[in-house]
């Protein structure tokens, strides 16, 4: 059964002959966008991991980012076989959960799915801080950004929906940033021009796919501060 898994980002992907669900799953961690250099990497990591341990590498996409997805290529590299076998049978029982997930409606559900939100706090004001613009961005190796979500805080200064929701948050950096700048400009705030603070850029650290976290910024035309919520 291990042996038919297909290769990360391999030749069948890049054929199109993977199934939609297999499809749909590389491409949630950006599999399907790599550059040549990378799908190198991901070639040469696949072919040392199947000469050692004679199975592909086999790791459920959605709970990771494709940085979290090369770290854990290399450090399961270094394990001895039978380590990998079963964390690979570990790795199939979470990808087919996720999967019966999208197709079963219960009232006890699988704890698979986390959360990540936000809540700007306008600590200068007093108030909720209503009509920031903010984008959520993956880290990837180099530095590299990926939009996941782009949106505008509400009244109460949260977001109408949850940044990323009802499935893994995958394991990975990201950097959401806040457009602070134009709100307190239309607060009438006096501005140093250009102003101290115009965007606030939070770089975090996602572990556990399935957890909550909640990455508020409290913020005033020159401070702010976050913490992990949940």
């Amino acid at each position: 059964m291990l042996a038919a898994h297909p290769d990360l980002a391999g030749k069948a992907a890049r054929a199109g002959a993977l199934t939609a669900e297999s499809t749909a799953e590389q491409a949630s961690a950006g599999l399907d966008r790599l550059t040549e250099d990378e799908y190198a990497a991901f070639h040469r990591l696949n072919d040392a991991y199947q000469h050692k341990h004679g199975i592909p590498f086999i790791v459920c996409v959605r709970r990771h980012t494709k940085a979290s997805i090369l770290t854990q290529f290399e450090r399961r590299l270094a394990n001895d076989s039978a380590t990998e076998h079963a964390t690979a049978l570990d790795e199939v029982f979470r990808i087919a959960a996720l999967r019966l997930d999208q197709l079963v409606a219960a009232p006890d559900k699988l704890p698979l799915a986390g959360r990540l939100s936000t809540h700007v706090l306008d600590t200068h004001g007093g108030t909720p801080a209503k009509g920031i613009p903010l984008t959520l961005f993956e880290i990837g190796p180099g530095d590299a950004r990926r939009v996941v979500a782009q949106t505008v805080t509400n009244h109460d200064g949260r977001t109408d929906g949850p940044l990323i929701g009802g499935r893994p948050v995958p394991i990975g950096t990201y950097e959401l940033v806040f457009e602070v700048g134009a709100y307190f400009a239309a607060r009438g705030v006096a501005l140093a021009d250009p102003p101290f603070l115009d965007t606030v850029p939070l770089r975090f650290s996602v572990a556990e796919a399935e957890g909550h976290y909640h990455v508020p910024l409290l913020v005033t035309p020159w401070s702010f501060s976050t913490y992990r919520g949940s």
